[in-house]
């Protein structure tokens, strides 16, 4: 009899959890606006450094009344993932794709990640 209860408890929690992450999934496609605190929540980030951003023009941010600031979640998660850095294979390879077909794929940035990975 212990056990069923255990094992229905550990189901429950795993239930849960898993409910957790689907709302999290259906938040994520039901794009909010994010003030300043839940943004900084949001990136894991102090207030001070999205001040900075945003004076900065560094993030992409929404000020429907002039001063509030306001942030698109979805907007948030685009922008996090844009500058991705290149893993040594993934540089291996676009250098190897260059040698052996040419100009490559790839811009200006990448080319300065490989160059500076080859003189250390």
């Amino acid at each position: 009899m212990k056990n069923e209860i255990r094992r229905v408890r550990i189901d429950y929690n795993i239930l849960l959890k898993e409910l957790n992450d689907i709302k999290e999934l259906i938040s994520l496609y039901h794009d909010q606006p994010l003030n300043i605190d839940r943004t900084s929540e949001y990136l894991g980030i102090k207030k001070t450094t999205l001040y900075q951003w945003i004076h900065q023009r560094r993030i992409p941010h929404y000020r429907p009344g002039g001063k509030k600031v306001f942030f698109s979640r979805l907007e948030l998660n685009k922008w996090a993932f844009m500058h991705k850095v290149l893993t040594k294979e993934e540089i291996n390879e676009k250098a190897e794709h260059y040698i052996n077909w040419g100009k490559p794929d790839w811009s200006y940035e990448d080319y300065k990640l490989l160059y500076r990975e080859k003189s250390k």
